[in-house]
């Protein structure tokens, strides 16, 4: 099934005679038009009107001119979202089939443009969170939801549930170390590495005393020039800590990353321990799994921001 097909699910919002166009070449000639980085309605018809005769022939229409901003803008706002959304994520999700072993990035993004009553306490926005799959760079799963009348944390939970999948591993930062919602992915036949932070002081001072007390199980070290400064990665693999608090389901492993950064003369390091539930061994693949969920904001959230303009 291509896209076209795909859409073809989705309600027309126009009347009969409102429809010179049809619904679902449009809305494909509207994302080839983002994808090449046109954001505003003019310049997406005029995306439309530079490519008119291969738009024709590639999706049979039998006008001869390309449809106005005005015909695009109207076509935007009026498509219900939600159905959107949910068609084009079954449609993406069968050309790039999350499997068994796949690490997917979680993390959500507030939307600026959203943003309403912004310079009192009833500030409201709308926020998207995403499931990002590292090995295919796209996303397999998202949900939107209002600052005031939901949050992050249920909205993901709920998300797991809603995906139906099974033996992926989850990378997720601090916001969501918590035991529900770890419950939640173990509950559903999945995986997790979650971030520890100062949110949870307790469980934070048990896996920093281990570390300093306990042999590691592995390490796996990597350097590289990035940005003119060397860094340097320190991933350490341990057991659990004997006063590991108890309630956190799954976790099987604590795994320490160091970051060791030099410019020009000048040394920092950090410091981030994170909790998962994989039973292995191996510092290599957390590494690779725990770098892997910066692509979520390198290849999701910069791209949406800079070049779509999102915010």
């Amino acid at each position: 099934m291509n896209l076209i097909e795909a859409f073809s699910e989705l309600e027309d919002f126009r009347r009969p005679q409102g429809r010179r166009y049809p619904l679902g070449p449009m809305l494909v000639i509207v994302i080839m038009g983002i994808a090449c980085g046109h954001t505003a309605y003019r310049e997406i018809a005029r995306f439309a009107k530079a490519n008119a005769d291969r738009l024709r022939e590639l999706f049979r229409l039998e006008r001869p001119e390309m449809p106005s901003h005005v015909t695009i803008g109207t076509l935007i706002q009026g498509a219900d979202f939600s159905q959107l959304l949910v068609i084009f994520e079954n449609w993406s999700v069968r050309h790039a089939e999350v499997g068994a072993g796949d690490w997917l990035s979680a993390d959500g993004k507030a939307i600026a443009s959203t943003v309403s009553d912004h310079d009192s306490s009833y500030q409201d926005f709308v926020s998207m969170i995403s499931v990002f799959s590292q090995k295919y760079g796209q996303i397999a799963g998202s949900d939107i939801f209002s600052n005031k009348k939901d949050s992050e944390i249920p909205t993901f939970e709920n998300l797991v549930r809603l995906l139906g999948l099974e033996d992926v591993v989850f990378t997720m930062d601090a916001l969501h170390c918590q035991k529900d919602t770890l419950n939640t992915i173990v509950g559903t036949d999945n995986d997790y590495v979650v971030k520890v932070k100062a949110n949870q002081p307790t469980l934070l001072d048990s896996l920093i005393r281990n570390s300093e007390t306990s042999e590691p199980l592995d390490i796996f070290e990597t350097s590289e020039i990035n940005r003119g400064r060397l860094e340097t990665r320190e991933t350490s693999v341990f057991g659990l800590p004997p006063d590991l608090p108890e309630g956190w389901p799954g976790v099987s492993r604590v795994i320490c990353v160091r970051r060791l950064f030099e410019k020009s003369g000048d040394i920092h390091s950090t410091t981030s321990f994170y909790i998962s539930s994989p039973e292995s061994d191996s510092a290599e693949l957390f590494a690779e799994g725990i770098r892997g969920h910066r692509h979520v904001e390198n290849r999701l959230h910069y791209v949406k921001d800079v070049i779509m303009n999102e915010d």
